[in-house]
């Protein structure tokens, strides 16, 4: 995004989304490296870049409604609630695998509970995604409503990393994993210290609650 008019009354229009080929000539990107090593984000310098006016992305100046688009299909889940559903089985297994005080931890009505929970959130994501889905095939766009399955997601992203660990309990600290389990418990100690990202990205939580209250349930920003 760049802004290519600055004279605009309203500070979205004047906006323009530009298509950039990464090796342009320019361009410096520092890999930011995340608490299990990886480096899923980069920090992107663009040092007078110039770019082809046929990579424009939509109309000049209307870049920003490019972007609430692109951030509606990223947030609306749709591609996520297989890969949280398997997700939840492993967690699942884990839970029937581990004992705590002479009990399987499948057991245990504390966690009993939180599983069923998160087997609730993700069928209403399923749902949503298929009204998101029907409007897109409709040729309708995307609301605010996809910020409810990011919420949703990201409520995922902890609740599952917590809930695993805590059911390894001090095997979560070994990052090596037991090959013999028969469950890959390597997976939840990497992964939890990943999720972050998972959480941040395409806004926070406090961002997609602002955007419940004030676009969906038409609460005054104050």
């Amino acid at each position: 995004l760049t802004r290519t008019d600055f004279n605009t009354d309203d500070k979205h229009d004047g906006i323009t989304c530009l298509l950039v080929e990464m090796d342009s000539p320019g361009i410096e990107v520092r890999p930011i490296k995340n608490m299990a090593g990886g480096s899923l984000f980069s920090e992107v310098f663009f040092d007078n870049v110039r770019v082809p006016v046929e990579n424009l992305l939509g109309e000049e100046g209307k870049g920003w409604a490019v972007t609430v688009s692109a951030l509606a299909h990223e947030r609306s889940g749709i591609s996520e609630v297989a890969g949280l559903a398997k997700q939840l089985d492993e967690v699942i297994e884990l839970a029937k695998q581990a004992t705590r005080n002479g009990r399987r931890a499948s057991e245990q009505p504390s966690i009993r509970r939180r599983l069923a929970k998160a087997d609730t959130i993700i069928e209403g994501m399923r749902l949503n995604g298929q009204r998101f889905l029907t409007r897109q095939l409709k040729g309708e766009p995307l609301s605010s409503e996809t910020s409810i399955n990011k919420l949703h997601r990201a409520f995922l992203a902890i609740e599952l990393g917590d809930l695993s660990l805590e059911i390894l309990g001090n095997a979560s600290q070994y990052l090596g994993g037991d090959e013999t389990s028969g469950v890959d418990q390597n997976l939840w100690p990497n992964g939890v210290l990943d999720w972050p990202t998972v959480v941040i990205g395409g806004g926070t939580p406090n961002i997609q609650r602002n955007i419940i209250a004030e676009r969906i349930l038409g609460l005054p920003k104050d």
